[in-house]
């Protein structure tokens, strides 16, 4: 069964707000074309996924 788009999205974004909550506990400065590039590189990967 195939995930709908916006639900993969829903996915990718929920992964990225996971990794900027990690990345603030360490003390690491987060940009925002770092969260940028890191939210892009996870729906092409759930893209991936479901092929």
């Amino acid at each position: 069964m195939k995930m709908p788009t916006l639900l993969k999205l829903r996915s990718a974004s929920i992964i990225l707000l996971l990794f900027a909550i990690a990345a603030n506990l360490t003390g690491r400065e987060v940009r925002i074309g770092e969260l940028a590039i890191f939210y892009m590189i996870t729906a092409i990967y759930l893209e991936m996924i479901e092929k």
